[in-house]
This record gives C-alpha cells, sequence and structure tokens, in this order.
C-alpha cells in the first residue's frame, strides 16, 4: 500500500513543480528588471554574551557594537515582508500568536536578546549580575532611552512592565512565563534587581522573549489599556524599538516607519517596513521574483532550483528548527493507552515522512529539541523508530490485534504530511480517516475542546530548553495547565530540577533524560525537524535565521 501511494505521489509532485516551473519562467520572462550589481559582503554586527557558567556568578557584558563595513550599510528604503495569516494586536503583555512576533520585534526592544549562537547577550541591559545563590539578579539599564513617545525608559518603568504582567487583574500570560519572579525592585533610576523563588537559570533567556519587552507605562494608561486586552493600546504600540507602528489594517496590512529617536547610534538603516498579510505563499515567491517584495519566510523547497538560477534572488537555509509531531489528548480512548502510542510512534517511517512529505527539507527527529538549539541538541536521543512488526506486537497487547478507526483533522498545508502518515498506518491496522479544518481555529479549538485532535502541528524551539519542555510536558504547562492532559509528578521533578542546573553540560544530560523519559511514554510523537528557506532579494543585507525560526527584520538595510 506504501509503494502505491508514493508513486501515486511521485506523480502528482512531478506534474506540480513542472506546472509551477512553467508559470515561474512565465512570470521570469515578463520581468524587465536588470539584474543588480553583486551585492556588498553581507554585514554581521559582532555580539558578545556572557560565558557560560557552572554556578551563577557575577556577570558583567559589554553589550553589542554596531560596526559599518567599509562598503555600507545604506540608509534608506521600504523593506517588504509579508506574513501569511492575520495576527493580534501587538501588546507583548497579551500577545499570544507566533506571528506577531515579528511586528514586535521591530516596535519594541527587551532587556535582553537571543543572539544567533543562541547566547543571551545586552539590549535594554547593558550588563547584569546574578547573585551565588542565584535567587537574585541586578541588571544595570541602558541611560538615555526614550519611548517612541518621548517618555523616559528607566527603572521605575521596567518595573511597572514587570508589575502589569504579574497583575492578576490583568490576566496576561506572560505572568506565568515569569515563574518563579517574585517582585521587581527599583535600586536606582538606571537599575534594577529581581527577586526569584528559586535559583532558575532559564529566567535570563525567558527575557529574550515576549516576557522581556518594554512598553511605555504612559502610553498604555493613556490608552486605557492596563488590564483590558481590548483597549487602544493594542493597536497603537509604543516601545523603544527601531520602527513606529504607523497603521495597521487587521487581514491587510502593517505599515511602519523609522523611529527619528532611536536609542543604539546609527540605527537602523531603513526608512520602514512594509508588512502585507498574503496568505498564498505561492503567490509571495512570484511576488519576489517580480520585485514587489523583498523577503519571503517558508519558501518552498521545491523553489528553490527556480531562485538559484536567479541572480537577483538568494536563499538562507536554516536547518532542524520546528518539530513537527503528533499531538495527543491523554484521556482520548484508545490514545490513552501507552502500547498504542508507542504502536504509532514504531509505525512510521520518518525518513520516508521527511524526504516525500517535506521534499527533503527536514531532518528525521526523535525528541523536541533539533538541531537549530546548538549545544542543547543531542542526536543520540532517539526512541521508537522505524519498526511496523513491532508496531503490531503492541497493537495486539493493548487488544487492538484487529485495529481501530478513528478521526483525523488537519489544515489544508499538512495534508500531504497527514496522507502519507494514514497510508502507513493503515499498514498497521490503523485506520485513519481524514478531515480538513480552518487553519485559524485548528489550534484553539483543540484546546478548547472543540474537537479531541491528535494535531499535526510544529512547535518552533526556544532559547532554552527548558521553556518547550514546560510547556508540553508539565503537568502545569506554559500557562498553567498542560492541554493535553499529559501527567508524570516524575517528569514534573526532572524538569524542575533542570532549571536550577547552571553547569551547561550537567543540565543538557538532565534535559536529555527528560527527552528519554517522555519519548518512552508518547504523549507527542515528534517526527521531523523542518528546515525554514528563507528567499531574498541578492541587495537585502545582514539577514541571519535565529535559534527560534523567528526573522528579525529591524537592522537589515538595502544594497540599492
Amino acid at each position: 500500500m506504501l509503494s502505491q501511494f508514493l508513486k501515486r505521489y511521485s506523480r502528482s509532485v512531478l506534474f506540480v513543480i513542472i506546472a509551477t516551473a512553467t508559470l515561474i519562467i512565465g512570470l521570469a520572462c515578463s520581468n524587465s528588471t536588470t539584474p543588480a550589481s553583486a551585492p556588498a559582503a553581507p554585514y554581521v554586527a559582532p555580539t558578545a554574551a556572557p560565558a557560560a557558567t557552572q554556578a551563577p556568578i557575577a556577570t558583567s557584558t559589554p553589550r553589542p557594537i554596531t560596526v559599518p563595513a567599509d562598503t555600507g550599510p545604506k540608509y534608506g528604503g521600504v523593506l517588504r515582508f509579508p506574513l501569511t495569516i492575520s495576527i493580534d494586536a501587538p501588546d507583548p503583555h497579551y500577545s499570544i500568536f507566533t506571528g506577531t512576533r515579528r511586528i514586535l520585534w521591530l516596535v519594541y526592544n527587551s532587556l535582553v536578546i537571543q543572539t544567533a549562537t543562541e547566547t543571551v547577550a545586552p539590549s535594554l541591559t547593558k550588563s547584569w549580575e546574578v547573585s551565588g545563590d542565584g535567587k537574585e539578579i541586578t541588571f544595570n539599564l541602558e541611560k538615555g532611552v526614550k519611548f517612541q513617545d518621548g517618555t523616559d525608559f528607566n527603572a521605575q518603568a521596567v518595573k511597572w512592565n514587570f508589575d502589569r504582567m504579574m497583575d492578576p487583574e490583568v490576566q496576561s500570560p506572560r505572568k506565568n512565563q515569569l515563574i518563579p519572579l517574585q517582585r521587581v525592585e527599583v535600586v536606582d533610576d538606571n537599575t534594577i534587581k529581581m527577586y526569584l523563588e528559586v535559583a532558575f537559570r532559564p529566567f535570563l533567556a525567558n527575557l529574550t522573549l515576549r516576557p522581556g519587552q518594554i512598553s511605555s507605562p504612559t502610553a498604555i494608561n493613556a490608552a486605557d489599556s492596563y488590564a483590558d486586552r481590548n483597549g487602544d493600546f493594542g493597536r497603537n504600540p509604543v516601545g523603544t524599538g527601531p520602527f513606529v507602528l504607523d497603521e495597521w489594517k487587521p487581514d491587510r496590512h502593517f505599515k511602519l516607519s523609522r523611529n527619528p529617536n532611536y536609542w543604539e547610534e546609527g540605527l537602523p538603516y531603513l526608512d520602514g517596513v512594509y508588512i502585507p498579510v498574503i496568505p498564498d505563499t505561492s503567490i509571495q515567491f512570484a511576488m519576489l521574483r517580480t520585485g514587489e517584495l523583498d523577503i519571503i519566510e517558508g519558501m518552498r523547497p521545491e523553489d528553490r532550483p527556480v531562485i538559484e538560477r536567479n541572480p537577483n534572488i538568494k536563499t538562507v537555509v536554516h536547518k532542524g528548527t520546528s518539530t513537527y509531531m503528533l499531538f495527543f489528548k491523554m484521556d482520548m480512548p484508545p490514545f490513552d493507552n501507552q502500547l498504542i502510542r508507542n504502536a504509532i510512534a514504531k509505525g512510521i517511517d520518518r525518513d520516508i515522512m521527511t524526504r516525500v512529505g517535506f521534499s527533503n527539507a527536514a531532518v528525521p527527529a526523535y525528541s523536541v529539541i533539533g538541531p537549530s538549539m546548538n549545544d542543547w541538541y543531542d542526536p543520540d536521543v532517539t526512541t521508537n523508530s522505524y519498526d511496523p512488526e513491532g508496531a503490531k506486537q503492541l497493537m495486539a497487547q493493548a487488544g487492538y490485534a484487529d485495529g481501530f478507526s478513528f478521526t483525523f483533522p488537519t489544515r489544508d498545508r499538512n495534508l500531504l504530511k497527514v496522507e502519507i502518515i494514514q497510508t502507513m498506518l493503515a499498514d498497521i491496522g490503523i485506520n485513519m480517516n481524514i478531515i480538513t479544518y480552518e487553519t485559524k481555529t485548528y489550534w484553539s479549538d483543540f484546546v478548547q475542546d472543540k474537537h479531541d485532535g491528535p494535531l499535526f502541528t510544529y512547535f518552533s524551539p526556544r532559547p532554552d530548553p527548558h521553556i518547550l519542555l514546560r510547556r508540553l510536558y508539565h503537568t502545569k504547562g506554559a500557562y498553567g495547565n498542560n492541554v493535553f492532559g499529559y501527567v508524570d509528578p516524575k517528569v514534573d521533578a526532572m524538569i524542575d530540577e533542570a532549571a536550577t542546573v547552571f553547569d551547561p553540560i550537567k543540565a543538557k544530560q538532565a534535559y536529555n533524560g527528560v527527552l528519554k523519559t517522555v519519548a518512552a511514554e508518547g504523549p507527542v510523537i515528534p517526527l521531523a525537524w523542518s528546515n525554514v528557506f528563507f528567499a531574498m532579494g541578492s541587495d537585502v543585507i545582514g539577514f541571519a535565521p535565529r535559534p527560534d525560526r523567528v526573522p528579525r527584520l529591524g537592522f537589515l538595510w538595502l544594497d540599492r
């Protein structure tokens, strides 16, 4: 059955590739744009970050220094970058959509940042010191920084932001991301101290995400948005970032302009950023070819040969990023049976999934910590690899020797991958009926029990393994609950203990123990670490992917 499916698939893909190539060649012939001259060498700003330590010690780190290359950067121009779906309001204390982070990085700065090599480096914080017991962190803030409304960024503003996130009346989803923060204290105008309930290594990594992005207290209060996610601040956000949001028309576009009073000298280079909402990635690809867009994210791997023949476009490949997985609700039979989950894990050939379902643009996955997480990644963590005969034996042990049927909801964009899973599971006696679902409500309906799954979706990497492992496997989850219903006190204790380990080698060993345990129990089944393809004009300079796969657009420049 599987071989018949793959033959049918191969013919279909060949037809699609030929049709797509014909369309693209036609577009290329109609494009009269003169090829650009060879671009200047990519500009990469040097970064500095604290060295890994065996235990929490005083840390004082200079912030990254921007030194222009001899041939650039050049100032001016508007960068055009599309989103595939509309997003929620860019208020970091309330925003939950992954896509919104592309806007947040333009409007806001965070206290610390994640570098391209996954270290934590200064941003609004010049340096920090960690107490010997790991429970106190003192941050020395940048001086002279202004919010986009002209008000002062200072220690009082930082404390106000954290007080807002921790206020139970605000109901910010960031509150649980700040665990185990107890309070923030103002030492002086440029110094704050944070007190933690326990030593917690991932805390700094958390501050590279939305919890660390600082908003203007004045603007939030003026918009009556302190404890109201529907207030006007989300439509008119104010941070300290390099760009100001001038216009947001939901489902249509975002328009941002250069912050004329940005605090980092010489930045940004661009006059503005235009972000249209274009759901169809094939249209995005065509618009890049015709010069109507400057950079696109998530280009289809089968389009790479066309791009590689075009001197006006270049690609950047970020390997092994998001983990595509099967998610189960642990209280739903027959998936409440570990033997069934393990049978499914053994019944799926990850090599075929990555080769066919992802067009060779992925790596077989056995955990949620993939290659893009650099030193945290361990290729030796493998459990329940492909073994269809072993899968059938597990089915029989579970009392399903004759198999069973179930309904699988999926989004259109994942239909091919899900059909591959369907074909493989049929070979071990599982009949999977597929129904398609709207993208916008697929995940939220699962969380709200409007459909029972299982799901086939992905989770992006995070700057520290704890963040993702807690969200997926801890009883309390990321936001105080685990939507999968997976409960294992032993795993909870392992995750909590690993977060107190500051020696990176020992911490990695602890997390590997978590990964092996949950792989055996199978609450989720990792299948593939996807590669992300960014395509951009050859005149877009300075782009580097980050481990969390979210593009940072604020400090790019155009060689025009």
